[in-house]
């Protein structure tokens, strides 16, 4: 049969176990532990994004730099002492023409591509403005500029469709004018930028 077991015992036996209560989980320490972790997380933070931001600033931009001149000093120099200019040019470009004769020089590519032409005429700056004008190019733009310390006019003309622009400088010079025309080559300001007056 059926053994019996004390009261007592079978009491103990299906009593449920009472929780052992250790206190909530948002006690003090659990509370200033996180608080710590979210200041020292936030200190991380701030610390790599203002390094991050130094970074930044502290980066070298390129930036364009034009060529130190000493390259210009070793091109040559066109002289010439009837009219009283100089004008210097790349040792790789060569000068066609005979100003004296012709009053007109070319700067040019070895292969025949101009790149600068200066030419001396008896005639005013408003003189050859209108015959450039009348020649109905598709634009042109006409500005006040100096040249070498003097008042000038620049005319900037595009011959047709898709071609790049001419741009011609006239400057007055004793009874005549000189005029400076070239195409879209920038090399054209640094040898530009060597020519001046003699006399």
């Amino acid at each position: 049969m059926d053994e019996q077991l004390p009261q007592s015992q079978e009491l103990q036996q299906y009593q449920t176990p009472t929780p052992i209560l250790q206190g909530h989980f948002l006690n003090k320490k659990f509370v200033i532990t996180v608080l710590v972790l979210i200041i020292l997380g936030g200190i991380a933070y701030g610390t790599i994004w203002y390094w991050q931001k130094q970074q930044l600033a502290s980066e070298v931009v390129p930036t364009f730099t034009p060529r130190p001149t000493d390259d210009i000093a070793n091109w040559k120099t066109y002289s010439n002492t009837q009219y009283g200019f100089e004008v210097k040019y790349p040792l790789t470009k060569i000068i066609v023409g005979d100003f004296n004769k012709n009053h007109s020089i070319n700067i040019t590519k070895p292969q025949g591509t101009d790149l600068l032409q200066i030419e001396f005429l008896n005639k005013n700056v408003d003189q050859i403005k209108n015959e450039i004008v009348s020649q109905r190019y598709l634009r042109i733009t006409d500005e006040s500029t100096t040249f070498n310390g003097s008042q000038a006019r620049k005319l900037t003309y595009y011959p047709e469709i898709g071609n790049d622009p001419y741009t011609t400088i006239l400057v007055s010079y004793n009874d005549g004018t000189f005029k400076f025309t070239h195409g879209s080559s920038p090399e054209y300001i640094k040898i530009l930028s060597t020519f001046k007056f003699t006399k």
